[in-house]
């Protein structure tokens, strides 16, 4: 439920979030100019992961929140991706050829998806996740509840191209990766017409044609990749 602890509360079920959701930011304002105070809690134990706070948290996101937790639950509370139902993954592992079929095996997974990873990797964690899963939506969390707190969202191609022009990326890092929803995505046989047009123009090597239709669509690049391939051997007799 959500609670406005001076002078009184809101409960938030399921039933009522829409009309809910419309009071939560003008008594969160009025709570902070006036030194009271407004939360959005859930009757779960530690973490805003119940049906109802899956729809008031994401329209609040951006008004300083300050949950506590562990740094899973943390990011998860404020990142403005469903909570209803997620899965924590940690750390992938260390090795290349290991870590991507982990996150193959990830990929159709419906849930959101937590991942721990170290500053000094993020960056290519971001990128082979956007490669296997897709251009999802996404959040990096970093230095959470700490001076420096910082929250990247967008795209994640997007995040990958915000932390790359920084020198140095620093604090342990929390990525949530939104769960696969093939209703957003253009369907495949759109795509792969898209494809067929893109290698017979043959204005592009495949690798650019695989970049932008990932980012456009929504499907893998990796995907797109390995279809281009196959026409571009079949356009040439092969």
């Amino acid at each position: 439920m959500i609670g406005y602890f001076q002078p009184g509360k809101l409960t938030c079920y399921v039933v009522s979030r829409l009309s809910r959701i419309t009071l939560v930011m003008p008594l969160r304002t009025r709570a902070g100019s006036s030194g009271s105070i407004c939360a959005i809690s859930s009757r779960v134990k530690g973490r805003i992961s119940s049906e109802a706070a899956t729809y008031t948290t994401p329209p609040t996101t951006s008004a300083g929140n300050r949950p506590t937790g562990s740094a899973a639950t943390t990011a998860l509370s404020v990142a403005g991706l469903p909570t209803d139902s997620f899965i924590f993954v940690g750390f992938l592992a260390k090795k290349k050829a290991r870590r991507l079929r982990q996150l193959n095996e990830l990929a159709s997974q419906t849930r959101t998806l937590i991942f721990y990873e170290s500053p000094k990797r993020i960056l290519t964690l971001i990128k082979e996740a956007c490669n296997v899963m897709g251009n999802r939506r996404g959040v990096v969390a970093r230095e959470m509840t700490k001076l420096h707190e910082e929250f990247v969202r967008g795209r994640l191609s997007e995040i990958a191209a915000q932390l790359a022009d920084r020198s140095d990326i620093k604090g342990e890092c929390t990525l949530l990766v939104a769960g696969n929803d093939s209703d957003q995505n253009q369907s495949w046989p759109t795509v792969r017409q898209q494809i067929e047009a893109a290698v017979a123009a043959g204005q592009n090597s495949l690798s650019a044609i695989a970049r932008e239709i990932a980012s456009a669509s929504g499907i893998a690049k990796n995907k797109i990749y390995a279809e281009a391939l196959r026409i571009s051997k079949e356009l040439d007799g092969g």
